[in-house]
């Protein structure tokens, strides 16, 4: 029975694999790299694992983290070993950041509306006004 990804596995793979394809886009030399036969997004993401065990450190920045995977792919006889049980913490990518973004901000826009409409439907208080009477005014004298 094959082990299964949990979801902190798949989400380190997703967000290598779209940071590896964002590099790929913009950088031709690491575009044929990354299509070099044996390599794959799962052993790279062992390798980081590997690595950053290795260092003896907690965590790495994303920078970090992506210097290690284009090393796995521009070195071809980089093989890594099963990653150890460990807990990987993966920042939320920027497209479900940005559709988070938009998504918040026309809740916001809705309830801004809302509250206007509340405003213009809400009866306005009329205010009385009075004219002041002589008792009512101070005097010097």
């Amino acid at each position: 029975m094959a082990k299964q990804e949990n979801n902190t596995t798949s989400s380190f793979n997703k967000a290598i694999k779209a940071m590896l394809d964002k590099r790929a886009e913009s950088d031709p030399l690491f575009a044929n790299a990354y299509k070099r036969e044996g390599k794959c997004i799962k052993e790279c993401c062992n390798y980081i694992i590997n690595e950053v065990q290795r260092m003896k450190v907690n965590a790495l920045t994303d920078e970090e983290v992506l210097g290690l995977a284009v090393h796995y792919y521009d070195e071809a006889d980089i093989k890594a070993e099963s990653a150890p049980q460990c807990h990987v913490v993966v920042p939320a990518t920027p497209e479900v950041a940005e559709a988070r973004k938009a998504e918040l901000q026309q809740v916001a826009e809705e309830r801004f509306i809302e509250e206007q409409i509340k405003k213009m439907q809400a009866p306005t208080k009329k205010v009385k006004r009075t004219i002041p009477t002589a008792i009512d005014t101070p005097t010097l004298f």
